[in-house]
């Protein structure tokens, strides 16, 4: 416009006016003096955007399946630890502490006494892992920590050479007496829906040695923290016939590894993830970011009170409290040649929260998604379709790791430009700011060439609590779990007493690989991908085992043994062996542990009131098997007899070598009775239905059913699942697509709690078409198999149809797994004065598979 000043000019103006460039030094030495009060040194990292392909997925192991880092935008190597101080004047100085031209150093972790610190770190993508490396910032001394073992091939007959277990060790977590926590993919594992590995927590003493598994979880844990009371805080990615995409939430322990709990929204579809999740020093209080699942580990910040949470009890599946309007229409998937319609049904209504604002959660510093400034309500998103929820924080400017100095201030990584793409490529740079509660901000680091990301200050931590870490005594397999109430808390309202009749304790065995997938449809008319499927269409994601039931008092107490590093979840039985509600997640004890809650997620800041039960004046319960005239599940009987210590067999619990070699059961056809201990349709169900066509044809004919044991075609959702499903198995479960016919508490189902009986055996027309024909046990069995979600499986290995390389890609990895149990094993027996025992169930000479050239190969 005439008379107007371009805005370039303007700027160029207030650059060359020494009044105003002294005046903003002043402004900004006054901004910074109060940091400098807190706190006047920090260390940061350059490094990419970790998760540029997707959040999770941040170790880029050199065996990986597939080498997915390849194909993301903005991957690049090259990577710096540096020291900064921020001067009286307002200057910073920095110094390189560690170069890595062709690697990438990440995860900075200090020692209480600001000593040392450790990070995670590799000189190449191409022939090295992440490893643990300690710094000492006296001395500058480097040390390497944690490495990848070797198997001698003397170990094994007929091994003809050495074998690398090929690891990747991230995230450590100094804690006050220097053992470090950390992520490992030592566990061996894969994730359900994608080919990559996963990793679970370890810890490990200062020195990098006597590394042991303290997380026995589905997927990736990350990022964990020492919080202000000495508990560890950590995200958790959870699967567990619920929705995946809205359930990575905060979960805290002690050092130990136990009292493993939810910490903060384990119940909330929203915000889908919670990461780089820290304590403020001082107070009760946590800073954090909330982000998406398929995108990088950035997104807006947050400031929470855990005290002041109700683990989004509010957010119950109720219709009549739904705020916003749901898509109820009919899912249409289109294949060549195909067409697939998926049915809406109420049970994956979403659960609308019963108000606008998530209780607790406050965006921090100006990171709103309208760029307020100050400290304001979060605001749950007014549209319920999947992308708003994934994508959500995602654009505008972009937060990465913030680090508080106190409940006003923080360190941080920042991109005010925000980025075009929601993964990259990145127009800009990250850069590390100095930034108050108001939002104010002054940049302390940049550089046009990389990333600044991971600032923590380099101060002591004098009042952290140092909780009492217990010597765990691997002699123990089991713990015990104490319930006081099963009727009390959000997830059984409306339960009447005296319904429930047991508790059913089941655990979860995961997948080496991922060999072949399924599509999974739910909610927000969106679709997920499971590998390695052991059910058709939304059922189960792994491998199940029922390990038995106990009984609930009159009074709803409940106390039982339960087997120790071993992931387990329960489910509320009524006396006709009908589950009435069921815990979708898991929970975990250490050796020996005595842990228990109110009831059935009561909310997490309830205190138990004091009172005696019936099931606190007895001993602990043994676990007995819920069917009638079958033997109680095998891992039991092994620990209870020889203990965990026995064999490499015992101490790998679910996870444990076949009764038959591995590679035979891959090679060659076997009876379903010797291919594992899991609950699945072809050992469990398909015999009562054998039985009925013998005995009562044309009974069964009448109900339309096709109960034969036959090879049957697949459907759409699964005509790459590698898996040779049966007719009977498809045409009862109507290709797992969970309706009026079967339900279950499916794999797309909402995150939020689902309220009793809406779900599973009691809710299944199909059942009760059918239980009359049946004896007690046979109805017993196979409304487990309805409220297990209809796993068809009781072994990875059951009824594949993967060729040569698939094959050779299982072995690898499951070679991987023995090797890795096996050397713990072997470490804690010689800490003991126990004598070594011999690698089983290793299959010699099997060689890392080629790569995958695609994702869905």
């Amino acid at each position: 416009m005439p008379g107007k000043r371009p805005l370039s000019a303007k700027l160029a103006a207030l650059s060359t006016d020494s009044e105003w460039r002294r005046a903003r030094e002043a402004s900004r030495r006054d901004f910074l003096k109060g940091f400098r009060e807190l706190c006047d040194e920090f260390i940061y990292v350059k490094h990419l955007v970790i998760g540029n392909s997707i959040m999770h997925a941040t170790d880029d192991m050199t065996d990986a399946s597939f080498l997915e880092w390849k194909t993301v935008p903005d991957y690049w190597t090259g990577s710096q630890l540096i020291r900064a101080k921020i001067n009286a004047d307002g200057s910073v100085t920095q110094r390189v502490l560690i170069d890595e031209p062709n690697g990438i150093i990440r995860d900075p972790s200090l020692s209480v006494d600001a000593k040392y610190v450790v990070v995670s770190k590799r000189s190449s993508m191409e022939k090295d892992n992440y490893h643990l490396w300690r710094f000492d910032l006296d001395t500058g001394k480097l040390t390497q920590l944690t490495f990848e073992p070797t198997l001698p091939r003397q170990l094994v007959p007929g091994q003809k050479t050495d074998f690398p277990l090929v690891c990747s060790d991230t995230e450590p977590c100094v804690l006050p007496d220097g053992s470090i926590i950390f992520q490992s993919t030592r566990v061996c594992h894969s994730v359900d829906c994608w080919p990559l590995p996963t990793t679970n927590l370890y810890r490990c003493d200062p020195d990098g040695s006597n590394i042991r598994r303290i997380g026995f979880d589905q997927i990736q844990t990350f990022y964990p923290q020492l919080m202000e009371d000495g508990r560890v805080c950590y995200t958790r990615w959870e699967y567990q016939d619920r929705s995946a995409s809205g359930s990575q939430q905060l979960y805290a322990m002690e050092p130990d590894g136990s009292r493993q709990m939810g910490f903060f929204g384990n119940n909330s579809e929203w915000p889908f993830s919670y990461i780089h999740c820290r304590s403020i020093p001082g107070s009760d209080k946590m800073i954090s970011l909330i982000s998406g699942h398929h995108v990088a580990q950035k997104g807006k910040v947050v400031r929470f009170d855990p005290t002041e949470g109700d683990d989004f009890e509010n957010q119950t599946f109720d219709p009549a409290k739904s705020l916003y309007g749901i898509n109820t229409n009919d899912v249409v998937k289109h294949y060549p040649g195909k067409k697939m319609v998926i049915s809406w049904t109420q049970w994956d209504n979403q659960a609308a929260p019963c108000v606008t604002n998530v209780p607790a959660l406050y965006y921090f510093a100006g990171s709103s998604m309208d760029n307020r400034p100050g400290v304001v309500p979060t605001r749950h998103p007014r549209d319920y379709h999947y992308n708003v929820y994934d994508m959500y924080s995602q654009f505008g400017p972009q937060w990465a790791y913030p680090f508080a100095l106190s409940e006003d201030r923080i360190l941080v990584s920042y991109m005010p430009e925000g980025c075009r793409l929601y993964r990259g490529s990145y127009s800009s740079r990250f850069g590390v700011y100095a930034v108050d509660a108001s939002g104010r901000r002054e940049l302390l680091a940049f550089d046009w060439r990389n990333h600044c990301m991971q600032p923590v200050a380099l101060r002591a931590r004098p009042r952290v609590a140092r909780r009492k870490i217990k010597k765990l005594d691997y002699t123990k397999g089991f713990g015990t779990l104490y319930v006081q109430d099963v009727y009390y808390g959000a997830a059984v309202k409306g339960l009447k007493r005296g319904e429930v009749k047991k508790l059913r304790v089941l655990a979860l065995e995961y997948r080496p690989v991922h060999n072949g997938w399924n599509w999974q449809y739910g909610t927000h008319s969106t679709e997920g991908k499971i590998g390695t499927p052991i059910a058709v269409g939304n059922g189960a994601y792994d491998v199940k085992h029922v390990l038995g039931e106990a009984d609930v008092e009159a009074d709803g107490s409940c106390m039982f043994e339960c087997p120790a590093r071993t992931p387990v979840y329960f489910q509320l039985i009524d006396k006709d062996g009908h589950c009435v509600q069921t815990m979708r997640s898991w929970a975990t004890l250490m050796p020996g542990e005595a842990n228990s809650c109110i009831g059935c997620h009561e909310h997490p800041n309830d205190a138990a009131p004091i009172k005696r039960t019936i099931a606190s004046g007895k001993p602990p319960q043994k676990l007995q098997s819920p069917i009638p005239g079958r033997p109680r599940h095998p891992y039991l009987e092994r620990l209870e007899k020889e203990g965990p210590l026995a064999s490499l067999e015992n101490w790998m619990g679910l996870n444990r070598p076949m009764k038959t070699p591995v590679d035979e059961i891959l090679l060659s056809g076997i009876p379903a009775d010797e291919r594992g201990d899991g609950f699945g349709f072809v050992k469990d169900v398909q015999p009562i239905f054998d039985r009925l066509m013998r005995e009562c044809p044309d009974k069964v004919k009448a109900l339309g059913l096709d109960l034969t044991d036959t090879p049957a075609d697949l459907p759409p959702s699964d005509d790459k699942s590698m898996r040779s499903y049966s007719r009977a198995y498809l045409q009862f479960t109507d290709n797992g697509k969970c309706d009026d016919n079967v339900n279950f508490a499916h794999g797309m189902s909402s995150v939020p709690f689902k309220p009793p009986k809406s779900f599973g055996s009691i809710r299944s027309k199909r059942y009760h078409e059918i239980a009359p024909l049946l004896t007690d046990a046979e109805r017993r069995a196979l409304a487990m198999f309805i409220d297990l979600c209809i796993p068809y499986c009781s072994a990875y290995t059951e009824r594949h149809t993967w060729d040569a390389w698939h094959q050779q890609r299982y072995l690898y990895t499951y070679d991987k797994r023995i090797f890795s149990y096996w050397l713990e094993l072997d470490e804690i027996r010689r800490s003991l004065g126990m004598s070594s025992l011999p690698l089983t169930g290793f299959v010699p000479n099997v060689t890392e598979p080629r790569k995958q050239k695609r994702w869905d190969e």
